[in-house]
Protein backbone atom coordinates (compact mmCIF):
# COMPACT_ATOMS: atom_id res chain seq x y z
CA UNK A 1 0.00 0.00 0.00
CA UNK A 2 1.85 3.25 -1.32
CA UNK A 3 1.98 5.88 1.24
CA UNK A 4 -0.70 8.42 -0.20
CA UNK A 5 -2.95 5.65 0.07
CA UNK A 6 -2.39 5.54 3.62
CA UNK A 7 -2.51 9.27 4.54
CA UNK A 8 -5.79 9.53 3.20
CA UNK A 9 -6.77 7.06 5.92
CA UNK A 10 -5.08 9.29 8.43
CA UNK A 11 -6.24 12.52 9.67
CA UNK A 12 -3.65 15.20 8.47
CA UNK A 13 -5.65 17.94 9.90
CA UNK A 14 -6.30 18.77 13.38
CA UNK A 15 -7.86 21.29 16.05
CA UNK A 16 -7.56 20.86 19.76
CA UNK A 17 -6.98 22.19 22.96
CA UNK A 18 -3.94 21.62 24.82
CA UNK A 19 -2.60 22.33 28.35
CA UNK A 20 0.78 21.73 29.94
CA UNK A 21 2.17 21.24 33.04
CA UNK A 22 6.13 21.25 34.16
CA UNK A 23 6.52 18.27 36.30
CA UNK A 24 9.59 17.04 38.67
CA UNK A 25 10.97 13.93 37.25
CA UNK A 26 9.70 12.77 40.63
CA UNK A 27 6.22 13.41 40.41
CA UNK A 28 6.24 12.70 36.28
CA UNK A 29 6.59 8.99 37.50
CA UNK A 30 4.17 8.97 40.30
CA UNK A 31 1.37 10.76 38.20
CA UNK A 32 2.18 8.12 35.46
CA UNK A 33 1.48 5.60 38.33
CA UNK A 34 -1.57 7.06 38.68
CA UNK A 35 -3.17 7.94 35.14
CA UNK A 36 -4.57 4.59 34.03
CA UNK A 37 -8.34 4.25 34.01
CA UNK A 38 -8.65 8.14 34.62
CA UNK A 39 -7.58 9.32 31.08
CA UNK A 40 -7.88 8.46 27.40
CA UNK A 41 -5.09 6.93 25.82
CA UNK A 42 -4.70 7.77 22.05
CA UNK A 43 -3.30 4.99 19.53
CA UNK A 44 -0.16 6.35 20.19
CA UNK A 45 0.09 6.18 23.77
CA UNK A 46 1.93 3.61 24.03
CA UNK A 47 5.15 4.74 21.01
CA UNK A 48 7.53 6.68 21.70
CA UNK A 49 6.90 9.29 19.90
CA UNK A 50 10.18 11.53 18.42
CA UNK A 51 9.85 14.86 17.02
CA UNK A 52 12.41 16.59 15.40
CA UNK A 53 11.64 20.74 15.58
CA UNK A 54 12.95 22.93 12.45
CA UNK A 55 14.07 26.93 13.18
CA UNK A 56 15.66 29.60 11.69
CA UNK A 57 19.54 30.25 11.93
CA UNK A 58 18.75 32.72 14.86
CA UNK A 59 15.95 30.75 16.30
CA UNK A 60 13.08 32.89 15.69
CA UNK A 61 10.11 30.36 15.66
CA UNK A 62 11.71 29.05 19.82
CA UNK A 63 12.37 32.64 20.71
CA UNK A 64 8.62 33.27 19.50
CA UNK A 65 7.05 30.83 21.12
CA UNK A 66 9.28 31.86 24.29
CA UNK A 67 7.00 34.96 24.41
CA UNK A 68 3.68 33.77 24.41
CA UNK A 69 2.02 35.48 21.43
CA UNK A 70 -1.56 35.32 20.61
CA UNK A 71 -0.38 33.33 17.29
CA UNK A 72 2.96 31.27 16.93
CA UNK A 73 3.56 28.32 14.51
CA UNK A 74 6.32 25.51 14.53
CA UNK A 75 7.29 22.70 11.65
CA UNK A 76 8.78 19.57 12.75
CA UNK A 77 9.37 16.19 11.59
CA UNK A 78 7.72 13.09 13.73
CA UNK A 79 8.04 9.17 13.98
CA UNK A 80 5.70 6.87 15.74
CA UNK A 81 8.61 5.05 17.25
CA UNK A 82 12.65 5.07 16.06
CA UNK A 83 12.54 6.09 12.07
CA UNK A 84 14.92 4.71 9.56
CA UNK A 85 15.21 6.41 6.52
CA UNK A 86 12.51 4.04 4.81
CA UNK A 87 9.89 4.64 7.25
CA UNK A 88 7.15 6.94 6.91
CA UNK A 89 6.67 10.19 9.36
CA UNK A 90 4.72 13.10 9.54
CA UNK A 91 6.17 16.53 8.37
CA UNK A 92 3.52 18.78 10.27
CA UNK A 93 2.92 22.40 10.81
CA UNK A 94 1.60 23.20 14.32
CA UNK A 95 -0.25 26.31 14.68
CA UNK A 96 -1.51 27.81 17.85
CA UNK A 97 -4.11 30.70 17.77
CA UNK A 98 -5.81 31.85 21.01
CA UNK A 99 -4.98 28.61 22.55
CA UNK A 100 -6.42 26.33 20.18
CA UNK A 101 -3.60 23.88 18.67
CA UNK A 102 -3.87 23.55 14.76
CA UNK A 103 -2.01 20.58 13.13
CA UNK A 104 -1.66 19.88 9.63
CA UNK A 105 0.26 17.23 8.39
CA UNK A 106 1.38 14.75 5.54
CA UNK A 107 3.04 11.78 5.51
CA UNK A 108 6.43 10.90 3.73
CA UNK A 109 9.35 8.46 3.94
CA UNK A 110 12.45 10.00 6.00
CA UNK A 111 14.71 10.26 3.18
CA UNK A 112 12.03 11.76 1.31
CA UNK A 113 11.25 14.71 3.74
CA UNK A 114 14.53 15.67 4.96
CA UNK A 115 15.92 17.22 1.36
CA UNK A 116 12.02 18.49 1.07
CA UNK A 117 12.42 20.36 4.01
CA UNK A 118 16.03 21.38 3.08
CA UNK A 119 14.67 23.06 -0.07
CA UNK A 120 16.45 20.45 -2.23
CA UNK A 121 13.96 18.38 -3.45
CA UNK A 122 9.54 18.25 -3.86
CA UNK A 123 7.85 15.18 -2.97
CA UNK A 124 6.43 13.28 -5.13
CA UNK A 125 2.30 14.63 -4.65
CA UNK A 126 0.94 17.42 -4.39
CA UNK A 127 -1.83 18.41 -1.78
CA UNK A 128 -2.96 21.88 -0.06
CA UNK A 129 -1.44 20.81 3.26
CA UNK A 130 2.03 20.49 1.23
CA UNK A 131 1.19 24.20 -0.47
CA UNK A 132 0.99 25.29 3.20
CA UNK A 133 4.57 23.65 4.38
CA UNK A 134 6.47 24.61 1.33
CA UNK A 135 5.12 28.15 2.12
CA UNK A 136 6.12 28.12 5.62
CA UNK A 137 9.51 26.75 4.92
CA UNK A 138 10.42 29.30 1.82
CA UNK A 139 9.58 31.98 4.13
CA UNK A 140 11.38 31.31 6.89
CA UNK A 141 14.68 30.52 5.02
CA UNK A 142 17.50 28.44 6.27
CA UNK A 143 15.27 26.22 8.61
CA UNK A 144 17.37 23.56 9.83
CA UNK A 145 17.04 20.73 12.52
CA UNK A 146 17.05 22.66 16.05
CA UNK A 147 16.04 20.67 18.54
CA UNK A 148 14.58 17.14 19.41
CA UNK A 149 12.39 15.34 21.75
CA UNK A 150 11.15 12.21 22.63
CA UNK A 151 7.52 11.64 24.12
CA UNK A 152 6.61 8.81 26.41
CA UNK A 153 3.21 7.48 27.33
CA UNK A 154 2.62 10.78 29.23
CA UNK A 155 5.54 12.53 29.86
CA UNK A 156 7.63 14.28 27.70
CA UNK A 157 11.25 14.58 28.77
CA UNK A 158 12.39 17.79 27.52
CA UNK A 159 15.58 18.56 29.16
CA UNK A 160 17.89 14.87 28.87
CA UNK A 161 20.64 15.02 30.87
CA UNK A 162 23.84 13.00 30.56
CA UNK A 163 22.26 9.41 31.78
CA UNK A 164 19.26 10.10 29.86
CA UNK A 165 16.85 10.83 32.66
CA UNK A 166 15.27 14.41 32.24
CA UNK A 167 15.35 16.99 34.46
CA UNK A 168 11.99 18.22 34.07
CA UNK A 169 8.72 17.12 32.65
CA UNK A 170 6.12 18.29 30.89
CA UNK A 171 2.26 16.90 30.75
CA UNK A 172 0.42 17.37 27.81
CA UNK A 173 -3.44 17.24 28.35
CA UNK A 174 -5.65 17.46 24.85
CA UNK A 175 -8.48 17.57 24.24
CA UNK A 176 -11.00 18.82 21.60
CA UNK A 177 -13.07 21.83 24.44
CA UNK A 178 -11.63 24.47 26.23
CA UNK A 179 -11.63 23.38 30.03
CA UNK A 180 -9.24 21.62 32.67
Amino acid sequence: QSIMMQSQQIPMTFQRYETKYMLSPIMARKLRKSLPGHLQMDEYGLDTICSLYYDTPDHQLIRRSLEKPVYKEKLRLRSYGPAKETSPIYVELKKKYEGIVYKRRERMILSEAVPYLAGKSEPGFDSQILHEITWFRNYYRGLAPASARKTGTFVLPSTPISDGVPTICVLTVQRKEPGF
